[in-house]
């Protein structure tokens, strides 16, 4: 299984699919993760690496 799959995998149960797949691919590249999505940055129990900034919509 590839690296981004894993990821998604390991993190499902703590966000939506589609929140999953930016935050993964987000780590897979080591980029940052932009969102206007407040509640998504204040998420409780985060347990992932990526950098995600809030997007002034």
């Amino acid at each position: 299984m590839a690296p981004l799959a894993r990821r998604i995998l390991a993190l499902r149960h703590n966000f939506t699919v589609d929140d999953v797949a930016y935050v993964a691919l987000a780590e897979v590249l080591a980029g940052p993760l932009l969102t206007c999505d407040a509640k998504f940055i204040r998420a409780p129990g985060r347990p992932h690496r990526a950098e995600i900034h809030l997007h002034p919509a």
